[in-house]
């Protein structure tokens, strides 16, 4: 049976290890991603057997989504039909990469309905390319980069409890210069953030700044996927400077990132400028993610 509950701070001792043994490809899978989002999205979490699960609510409705353990799953799946039933709905499951999907059309003959979500795929790039920029294809990146050290007096450093405070207000300053765009999504994402500096040392978030002519100009933070993969949950630069964006992009990953092969650097929730900005970078490849609906 299984016992949803409220995700807490205690939880991520369990949940990093059975993720470990998953070892995921996808941020939807990282505990302290998961953990500053729940809030919004209504996140509930159990566990069955081997397999973390996640309920989460949107318009009424719940979706799951869970670590993948293939001599459980059929069995899993069995008992979120049942609960999704004693909720009256459907049962819909997010986030299957083609093997399971595939696995579950074979256990399931012709009871779900799979839809490929292109908005939800994350952007996996090689590390050493984020580094070094090398080729035309980056001559674009550099070039602001230059441009940018060229002109101005700047650095990078580590985020820790001696600068954190200072990226808290650096992101109230950017949500106020650029909450008219979005608001409503703006105003959530700031809620997550807000969650993720408040909570940043117990997360095991790794982070860095960029202080231009003696001011924080740009920030990013993210966490460990797997061993060969870091995920970067939240990147924010002053875009009115120019290079700000590449230039905190190539120091993240050239000073905290040269030991994973892989970095994600999540979805572009079908947003157009986000998309061509992902692409930009040429990643390595994008994760697989199809939507299951129950259709018996």
């Amino acid at each position: 049976m299984l016992e949803f509950k409220t995700l807490q701070l205690s939880d991520k001792e369990w949940v990093d290890r059975l993720f470990s043994e998953y070892n995921p490809t996808r941020c939807d899978f990282c505990f302290g991603n998961i953990f500053i989002w729940a809030g919004i999205y209504n996140t509930n979490i159990a566990r069955f057997k081997n397999s973390v699960v996640l309920r989460y609510k949107f318009d009424g409705e719940y979706s799951y989504s869970f670590s993948f353990v293939e001599e459980d799953v059929e069995e899993l799946i069995k008992e979120l039909l049942l609960n999704s039933q004693k909720n009256g709905q459907k049962l819909r499951i997010y986030g299957l990469n083609t093997e399971e999907k595939e696995i579950i059309e074979k256990l399931f003959p012709g009871e779900f309905e799979m839809t490929y979500m292109r908005d939800f795929c994350d952007y996996v790039y090689k590390t050493e390319d984020l580094i070094n920029l090398s080729g035309r294809k980056y001559h674009q990146k550099r070039n602001h980069i230059s441009y940018l050290k060229n002109n101005s007096d700047w650095v990078y450093e580590r985020i820790d409890e001696t600068n954190i405070e200072e990226c808290r207000t650096f992101n109230c300053n950017w949500e106020r210069h650029n909450g008219g765009k979005n608001p409503e999504e703006l105003s959530l994402e700031n809620t997550a953030i807000q969650t993720a500096l408040d909570n940043y040392s117990s997360l095991g978030f790794v982070g860095g700044l960029l202080r231009v002519n003696g001011r924080i100009e740009a920030y990013t933070l993210g966490e460990p996927l797997n061993s060969e993969m870091f995920c970067t949950h939240i990147e924010k630069a002053n875009a009115d400077l120019r290079g700000a964006y590449p230039l905190i992009n190539q120091q993240f990953a050239l000073n905290e990132l040269s030991s994973y092969k892989y970095v994600n650097r999540e979805e572009d929730t079908g947003s157009e400028g986000l998309r061509q900005a992902k692409m930009s970078y040429h990643p390595e490849f994008l994760t697989e993610v199809y939507f299951a609906r129950y259709i018996k």
